[in-house]
This record gives C-alpha cells, structure tokens and sequence, in this order.
C-alpha cells in the first residue's frame, strides 16, 4: 500500500509538472504572438546633422494641428564633452493627431555656414500614419 500511495503523489507531481510547463509554454508562445502582430509605429522622422561650435541649429516652423512633433538632440559618441566640434543629429519625430497634408519647414542656421531652409509635406492618413516628402532646399540670403 506504501508504493501505490508514492505512485500516486510521484504521478500528481508529474502532472503539476507538466500542467506548469504547458502554461509557461502558453504564455511564451503568447508573448510571440503579441510582438508579431504588433503594429508598426505611426509615426516619422526627420534627422538632421550638425556639430558643436558653429554647426546648424535647426528650427522647425509649421502652422498646423495635424501632427503633434518631438524634438531630440542625439550625440554620436558618449564622451562629446570632452570633444571640440563634437556631431550630433537633430531628430524631429511626427506623430499623427488627424488625417490631411501640411507643410513644414526646417531652419538651419549657423554663424559659418550659409543659412538654409529645408521644405517637406507631411501626410497623415486616415489610420493617422505619417509620412514625409522632401520638396525643396533653398540657400536664405542675407
């Protein structure tokens, strides 16, 4: 009667086992599932180079609602700092609010180089994907 009894308890110990394998295995194979179907982020960039100590700043100038913007400076190395001249990218992310077409307009200036303009149409579409297109560069004069 002793060895049924560990029979038994070895075969509840089996089947908790494998009930625990099978739910992590749910739960893995879940998890896959939500980063495949996943969707692509709605939203575009716009990245502009330049460098420390007489490199473009860039402003953005646009007069519409469609999109919300996010601004970020991005160093290429970690120790820029200690750098002269150190590059670095100017990112304009664009996010849709509502679906139409506007356009913006991107100023570079810098106390050494010839002032630019840089024109692009943004597109939000109806699921409120962005996209960019460049339309025209143009040198500011004085």
């Amino acid at each position: 009667m002793g060895e049924k009894l560990s029979g038994n308890i070895s075969r509840k110990k089996k089947g908790i086992i494998i009930g625990c394998v099978a739910i992590v295995l749910m739960i893995v194979i879940g998890g896959v599932c939500v980063l495949f179907l996943k969707k692509k982020p709605k939203t575009a960039e716009l990245t502009f180079e330049s460098f420390d100590g007489g490199g473009y700043e860039y402003n953005l100038v646009m007069d519409t609602d469609i999109v919300t913007v996010q601004r970020e400076k991005k160093y290429r190395k970690k120790d820029h700092e200690k750098m002269t001249g150190a590059g670095y990218d100017v990112i304009y992310t664009f996010a849709g609010k509502k679906q139409g077409e506007a356009m913006v307009r991107i100023e570079a200036r810098s106390p050494i180089i010839e002032p630019k303009n840089y024109t692009y149409k943004i597109t939000v579409n109806s699921d409120l994907g962005v996209k960019t297109e460049f339309i025209k560069e143009e040198v500011v004069e004085g």
